[in-house]
């Protein structure tokens, strides 16, 4: 099943000046997943599976989508895709500040959490991949001209057979998998 969902963000300095108190996009207030927008005089309404106002929460936004977490320690693919333009608040909604921390550090922890099931044995790998100009890029990998494709199984599974996979067995073992790839590809200043 595919869903989308929509979260509004809080109009920022960089937004330029506010015309008054009217915002340009709003939440219809009898159905959560209608956004109106208003542009040049004319109201444009859009229809989602769940839209989040200027006003939710990291916690709100994370309790939508928590159930993937459980669909995924089932066997299930899933997959949380942000998109929006730049400034729209992709990083904010999936990373967060450390305090008020977003999706990504959120699944993980109902990850392990979850994983901890006495009946169960679970194995948890980390891969990191970058598309860039439809070049697929294993993050984790020391050579990085090794060419990858992305293959659709027989089973309907996509893969990506070669990409660098490291077992992982806690949120901190995630965070330094993360961390090395910030750190091999950070280049020195000039």
């Amino acid at each position: 099943n595919i869903r989308v969902l929509c979260r509004l963000r809080p109009w920022i300095e960089e937004d330029g000046p506010r015309d008054g108190n009217t915002l340009a996009v709003n939440l219809d207030p009898d159905d959560d997943g209608v956004v109106k927008v208003s542009n040049k005089g004319r109201m444009h309404q859009f229809d989602f599976d769940k839209a989040f106002g200027i006003d939710s929460t990291q916690s709100q936004v994370f309790e939508e989508v928590s159930s993937l977490v459980r669909s995924s320690l089932d066997g299930f693919k899933v997959c949380i895709f942000a998109y929006g333009q730049t400034g729209s608040g992709k990083t904010y909604t999936m990373e967060g500040p450390p305090s008020d921390t977003g999706i990504q550090q959120r699944a993980l922890q109902l990850l392990f959490d979850e994983a901890k099931d006495p009946d169960w044995n679970f194995t948890i790998s980390a891969s990191m991949l970058e598309v860039y100009n439809e070049t697929i890029i294993d993050l984790l990998s020391p050579n990085q001209s090794v060419k990858l494709e992305a293959k659709l199984q027989p089973d309907g599974i996509l893969d990506v057979p070669g990409l660098t996979q490291v077992t992982v067995n806690s949120q901190q073992q995630v965070e330094q998998v993360r961390n090395a790839v910030t750190i091999f590809f950070t280049l020195p200043q000039i």
